[in-house]
């Protein structure tokens, strides 16, 4: 492991998220930070501390070396509350988190500790006292509310799971039919075909004269195919017609048009030199021969 490099990247991860609280002393090993319980100005803190951190050579490896000053509102007694919490911290990493940076999260522990003892006037007086087991108290309430609160969503998604998987098995396996399921059936069956019989009765009837008459309409309307054949055989018929009126027509002579003056002019037509004539022609033609 290239320890310089694991120190030289934390320091750097440590300025980006603390920004003016680090202060940087000695190259990347040694370094104070100012912690507070909030670091935004909306929130007053009445308690802080400052970190001396000196960081061995083979550091994650090895211990690091953390000193503790009170800055604002912690008596003696309160500081070394929080010497000890740091040790017993680093101590706990090392042997759960080997070769493993820890300074963030020693911070952010330490922070929390100035959280729940953020009390204004802490001098060591009773005074002071009371405010900090008023605070404490208070933050076991909490954690024992959010606790309860954890339990009861266990407990409701427990029950929830639960009805999913009786239900998923009643749909799997079906409802038994025996003679009780029946029994209870047939009953509501029955209840429910009286109710509708006393409706309809009720009405006076109309449900079903209403139900005859769609009946009826129904069978005296015709199907698509009917109604496609009726007209076909019209247009049939009425071709048939047609046909009729031009064959009647077919053969008809009219002598009207060709006798309507007198044919006393046809007699006077003289067929017989006509037909003299032509007796004439035909034997000369044979002297000839």
């Amino acid at each position: 492991m290239d320890y310089e490099e694991e120190q030289e990247m934390e320091a750097e991860a440590l300025q980006a998220i603390l920004m003016d609280s680090i202060q940087m002393v000695d190259g990347n090993s040694n370094y104070t930070i100012d912690i507070v319980p909030f670091q935004e100005e909306e929130e007053e803190n009445f308690v802080g501390v400052k970190l001396h951190v000196k960081l061995p050579e083979k550091y994650p490896d090895e211990a690091p070396g953390v000193e503790v000053e009170s800055t604002k509102g912690l008596s003696p007694n309160s500081l070394e509350e929080v010497q000890q919490l740091v040790k017993d911290f680093i101590e706990e990493q090392l042997t759960d988190n080997p070769s493993t940076p820890i300074m963030y999260m020693l911070v952010e522990s330490v922070r929390e500790w100035l959280l729940s003892n953020n009390v204004k006037g802490d001098d060591g007086s009773a005074w002071s006292s009371m405010m900090k087991r008023e605070a404490a108290k208070k933050k076991e309430e909490e954690a024992e509310k959010e606790q309860y609160e954890e339990q009861m969503e266990k407990i409701t998604i427990g029950e929830t799971e639960e009805k999913e998987r009786l239900l998923l098995k009643a749909r799997s396996e079906g409802t038994p039919c025996t003679k009780e399921n029946f029994e209870i059936w047939k009953e509501k069956f029955m209840q429910e075909m009286e109710r509708l019989k006393k409706e309809k009765q009720e009405s006076g009837g109309k449900e079903n004269a209403q139900e005859l008459k769609e009946e009826k309409d129904r069978a005296e309307r015709k199907t698509g195919y009917e109604m496609f054949q009726d007209k076909t055989n019209s247009i049939d018929i009425t071709m048939l017609s047609g046909e009729t009126e031009d064959e009647e027509g077919v053969g008809d002579f009219d002598e009207s048009l060709y006798l309507d003056g007198d044919d006393d002019d046809l007699d006077d037509l003289d067929f017989e030199d006509d037909d003299d004539d032509n007796e004439d022609e035909e034997e000369g033609d044979e002297d000839d021969i």
